[in-house]
């Protein structure tokens, strides 16, 4: 069973996307595909009573993870770019990597995280209070006006926002994969791919070319390059079935 929440609202409440819980219920393993959804994520996982605390690093493809019989999971989805403000390094270094936290962070401020007695509004308290002790409020301050701007990047156009910030094209594209993990045009198709998937039902029986063109590709080869190299799928697989984020 998966939930989330909107994170209640404190200092760090625009740095976080959502806040999530996931309880595999099934009786065997299950191996399951990861979407590429721009984000960066901080996962406490519950297995056979031990508990192991990742990095779930930004990706530009889709990743498979098992699940077995009781496995239980709290997670933190930063929005992009904003990971940057609480991990210790550029965030193109977690491209596609699934690597245990202590990489990262100081994994001290969580050791009182109490799991057992969690539920997901508890999470959201005891979560905040460990990241607020982690948080570079500086480097954080500096995201809050960088984000809009950067966010302009929604089909590549990095030469144009690069300008518009007083960059050369290179230096732009450095700060850009620092703070998102990705080039410009991944993150660009990534966003195209989050709003198809936000958006499922009422797409499903669009023309495929009529799609690409609402989505903001070339035409409808191109949506099916870009979907496909994110999803291992085609569109028509992904608009026929859900998967997780």
């Amino acid at each position: 069973m998966y939930l989330e929440r909107k994170p209640a609202v404190s200092d760090l409440s625009q740095a976080i996307d959502r806040l999530w819980s996931f309880s595999f219920v099934g009786h065997r393993s299950e191996t399951s595909r990861i979407l590429p959804d721009g984000s960066v994520d901080l996962i406490f996982k519950q297995h056979q009573g031990k508990v192991k605390l990742f990095l779930c690093g930004v990706m530009n493809q889709c990743q498979q993870t098992t699940y077995h019989q009781g496995d239980k999971f709290y997670g933190v989805r930063f929005k992009p770019g904003y990971a940057w403000a609480f991990i210790n390094r550029p965030i193109h270094h977690t491209l596609n990597k699934l690597s245990t936290l202590d990489d990262y962070f100081e994994t001290e401020v969580f050791e009182n995280l109490g799991f057992e007695a969690l539920d997901l509004e508890n999470f959201d308290h005891v979560i905040q209070d460990a990241l607020y002790a982690k948080v570079d409020f500086q480097r954080l301050k500096q995201l809050d006006k960088q984000a809009e701007l950067l966010n302009t990047v929604a089909y590549g156009n990095a030469s144009d926002v690069a300008a518009l910030q007083g960059y050369s094209k290179r230096n732009f594209l450095r700060k850009f994969k620092v703070m998102y993990g990705l080039s410009p045009r991944d993150y660009a198709n990534i966003k195209r791919l989050n709003t198809l998937r936000e958006s499922l039902q009422s797409l499903q029986d669009m023309p495929l070319s009529m799609l690409a063109m609402e989505l903001g590709y070339y035409d409808q080869a191109h949506m099916t390059r870009s979907i496909k190299k994110l999803t291992g799928v085609t569109p028509q697989v992904l608009l026929s079935h859900s998967y997780n984020t």
